[in-house]
């Protein structure tokens, strides 16, 4: 009986050893899908700073234009203002 105790013993120690590991694999499976989402979660930072930057850009080269557009006009003007001048005299 002792002998059988004994294996029983070792059965539930075994069991328990086994539930323990799977206790640990999902534990590491969990960090593993916390680190997948924590990647996710930068890439998607990484795209959203890479569409402001891109906006930026945009926004910049939007801005160049009106200026540009602005000295364009100063121009004409001032060449009205010229043709102006050159009529009266």
């Amino acid at each position: 009986m002792a002998k059988i105790g004994m294996s029983l013993q070792m059965a539930k120690i075994g069991m328990f050893l086994q539930m323990a590991k799977i206790g640990m694999f999902l534990q590491m499976a969990k960090i593993g899908m916390f680190l997948q989402k924590a990647k996710i979660g930068m890439f998607l930072q990484k795209a959203k700073i890479g569409m402001f930057l891109l906006k930026a850009k945009i926004g910049m080269f939007l801005l160049k234009a009106k200026i540009g557009m602005s000295l364009q006009r100063a121009k004409i003007g001032m060449s009205f203002q010229k043709a102006k001048i050159g009529m009266s005299l």
